[in-house]
């Protein structure tokens, strides 16, 4: 996201005269484009138009700078940056070349694998159902509720789930746990009185 403003030279320790010049400017006639347009993920090119012009050719300095994906320089401010050389005398480019993490592409993230894995657990959840319903339709010709597929058994099963949950939050009390013990025995000892009085045959517990 953050571009230099412009590609300037820089006087060497014992430079003596001359003056330095901008090689390339960021502006409307600078460009981005793939390093690789076959390989996205090799880099990118920055291209800095409009720099100071040359004196024997009727050209504008310009600067191509070739970023190339390299996650050994992750640190943005100290990438590897080398120049490649100077095409001066027929386009007016200066080539530089720069390994840094700032030229491999940005992850988006995606989906993380709990994600998946709920998406494809309602997606063949809901295969499992249309498919289900069809079949009890179409072949079995059953009507309503009776057409989900395993309807008993879901019937069953969510009927103890209620159960369930109707122990945990009416009987959390230990009086409570207490009435329910009295009463299975209570339910128990009716039970064993009736077999006493059908004279020691078993008639149901």
């Amino acid at each position: 996201d953050n571009i230099f403003d412009s590609v300037t030279q820089n006087r060497p320790p014992g430079f003596v005269g001359g003056f330095c010049k901008r090689l390339g400017s960021w502006n409307e006639n600078s460009q981005v484009r793939w390093l690789n347009p076959d390989n996205p993920a090799a880099g990118v090119t920055l291209l800095y138009a409009d720099g100071t012009p040359y004196n024997h050719i009727n050209l504008n300095r310009t600067t191509q700078i070739d970023i190339y994906c390299n996650d050994k320089y992750g640190d943005l401010n100290n990438p590897d940056v080398s120049f490649d050389h100077e095409d001066g005398d027929m386009a007016g480019v200066y080539y530089f070349k720069v390994n840094s993490v700032a030229g491999c592409p940005i992850s988006s993230g995606g989906l993380s694998g709990g994600w998946i894995f709920v998406i494809i657990f309602f997606s063949l959840l809901a295969v499992y159902i249309a498919v289900g319903v069809a079949y009890n339709l179409i072949a079995r010709k059953l009507t309503g509720a009776e057409a989900l597929p395993n309807y008993g058994f879901w019937k069953q099963f969510f009927g103890c789930v209620l159960d369930g949950v109707r122990l945990v939050f009416c009987c959390r009390s230990p009086a409570s746990y207490n009435q329910f013990d009295s009463g299975a025995g209570a339910a128990k000892g009716g039970a064993y009185s009736a077999n006493a009085d059908a004279g020691g045959y078993q008639t149901g517990i």
